[in-house]
């Protein structure tokens, strides 16, 4: 008689504190504490009693365990600062600390042979930093222009990696069922 037992996980945690503050009538602030975390996995496990009742052996089973595990933990401030009536900016600073803890556990048995193999060791930990500023410049009544720059900065281990991201967007409004909008935008995404 085979047994089969196949189950699925799947969860998702977040929270976030903000707190905003303005700091002059022009100038306000907005702060954010933030983690999110993820879990995925499957575990398999099929049992083979035949054996065990007819020979009077041990029962054959054969079982998988996989889980993995995201984890972020974050701060972010960004700055809203009205210049006269054609400038607005926004400039921030964001960091985040990525735990990843892909895992699985393989287990074999049968009336000779058990074997248990364990693949927790693999963590990886990254941390991500940027600084970023943008205008939006109201140049008419119809036409406005947002020009932006990121840099971000991505480290594993001893390595880093650098990136920076130019951003332009462009909104000419015809009347008040007609705009017409271009943009350009430069990303870099370091975790897959």
């Amino acid at each position: 008689k085979d047994l089969f037992n196949f189950r699925l996980l799947w969860g998702n945690t977040v929270g976030s504190l903000n707190w905003n503050y303005d700091v002059t009538d022009k100038l306000a602030m907005s702060n954010k504490f933030y983690y999110s975390g993820s879990l995925s996995g499957f575990m398999y496990k099929e049992e083979n009693y035949e054996n065990y009742k007819e020979k009077n052996q041990t029962y054959d089973m054969m079982g998988l365990t996989y889980n993995s595990n995201v984890h972020t933990v974050g701060w972010r401030t960004d700055f809203f600062h009205s210049i006269g009536t054609k400038h607005k900016l926004r400039y921030g600073a964001t960091a985040q600390l990525h735990l990843y803890r892909p895992n699985y556990t393989a287990e074999a048995e049968d009336s000779h042979y058990y074997a248990k193999l364990y693949a927790d060791s693999l963590v990886y930990n990254t941390v991500e930093a940027a600084v970023y500023a943008e205008d939006e410049i109201a140049v008419t009544d119809a036409f406005s222009v947002n020009v932006g720059l990121r840099y971000s900065l991505n480290c594993y281990k001893e390595r880093a990696w650098h990136s920076v991201e130019p951003r332009l967007a462009m909104k000419y409004t015809f009347n008040n069922s007609l705009t017409a909008k271009a943009s350009y935008t430069e990303m870099s995404q370091p975790s897959h």
